[in-house]
């Protein structure tokens, strides 16, 4: 009989709705073997456990950008029965992490932040899948490994996709040797698997690496919804603060490292250059909504767009934007340097892939 994860896997590749590839084996045995062990066992004092008592090892998936390491994980998720499962981007789970340090009221503030907090997790989720681990903040570095100490004690179960083998985390960081331990640790609880292959899936079908439509209509709003559903990948938006310099930005329509902003809400309210800086050190892939033409008299807008694009450029952000018109058009009257580095540095971002959009015309990609 056809085991649990390995039955969806075939059923998807039956339905063409993935594509079979031998690189993946390895992957999908893995995924395999722990989705049968949680549907065979039951909970032991609210843990994970094997007959004879040993615990369930997870599963660290890693390997280069674009080879489905996100998609197998979705995949396994959606089939494994667990109740107390959660899903989250890494950088997600790390603001929750921050959140859950932090005592509610009523709570004993004596108590060891990092303790606390890995209770707090442990009732929401015994199998937490984690997409994109990377460790590039000391902060982080120094609370993993006494966090996730915590949550192995309690019997988490913990599938992680990343570029990165563990060995290779936070390489090059400052204090690198204190973290050091937490991947010895890691490795000890789940198994490591790299996912090979030289096939880009990021690069079939019409996913846009970034996007310029124009001008507001419905087919470019539906197009730059499309490219929004597929960013999300059958995840929930979620609320997310940006901290600058101990001020908050609260932005509602965020995943992972991917947000989706208006330009009222980018370029009308007074952020300052710090805070572009901060927006675009915080997010990987920028969904720009509803840029207008600016007028002569728009000086704040014209000068926050300056900044904005400014950022994202520097940060190599992906960027896409609905639009009422091609960059060149965008200043009513082009006059500073700022304002034509912007156009040069939006058509730039752009990457060739766009085309107005009405009767007649296409995207092209």
């Amino acid at each position: 009989m056809a085991s649990t994860f390995r039955s969806e896997y075939e059923k998807q590749i039956a339905a063409y709705r993935i594509k079979y590839e031998v690189d993946q084996d390895q992957v999908v045995a893995e995924l395999d073997r722990l989705s049968n062990e949680i549907a065979a066992t039951k909970a032991s004092r609210g843990l994970f456990a094997r007959k004879n008592g040993a615990q369930i090892r997870g599963i660290y998936i890693w390997g280069r950008v674009g080879r489905g390491k996100s998609m197998l994980m979705n995949l396994f998720y959606d089939s494994v029965t667990e109740p107390l499962k959660r899903r989250l981007h890494f950088h997600a789970f790390m603001q929750e992490v921050h959140a859950a340090m932090q005592p509610a009221d009523g709570e004993d503030r004596h108590e060891d932040p990092i303790t606390q907090a890995a209770a707090k997790l442990w009732t929401q989720s015994h199998l937490l899948c984690l997409d994109e681990l990377e460790v590039i903040d000391i902060a982080d570095a120094m609370i993993l490994g006494r966090l996730f100490d915590r949550l192995f004690e309690h019997g988490l179960v913990l599938v992680a996709t990343s570029n990165d083998h563990p060995d290779a985390l936070y390489r090059n960081g400052p204090n690198r040797e204190l973290f050091a331990p937490f991947v010895e640790r890691l490795k000890q609880h789940v198994d490591v698997v790299e996912l090979g292959g030289t096939h880009d899936h990021r690069a079939d079908g019409d996913q846009d690496e970034a996007a310029y439509l124009y001008p507001v209509t419905t087919e470019t709003t539906q197009r730059f919804d499309h490219l929004w559903r597929q960013t999300l990948n059958g995840q929930q938006e979620q609320s997310v603060l940006v901290d600058v310099h101990g001020r908050h930005l609260r932005f509602d329509r965020c995943c992972g490292t991917s947000l989706r902003v208006t330009f009222s809400e980018m370029c009308r309210r007074p952020l300052s250059a710090d805070d572009h800086l901060a927006i675009a050190g915080r997010f990987n892939s920028i969904f720009l909504d509803g840029l207008p033409v600016i007028p002569q008299d728009g000086v704040d807008e014209g000068r926050r767009l300056v900044t904005l694009i400014d950022a994202l450029y520097e940060s190599k952000a992906r960027l896409v934007v609905l639009a009422a018109a091609p960059p060149e058009q965008i200043f009513e009257q082009l006059g500073s340097e700022d304002q034509r580095r912007t156009v040069s540095r939006l058509t730039e971002m752009r990457n060739g892939r766009a085309a107005p959009m009405g009767p007649g015309a296409g995207l092209s990609k």
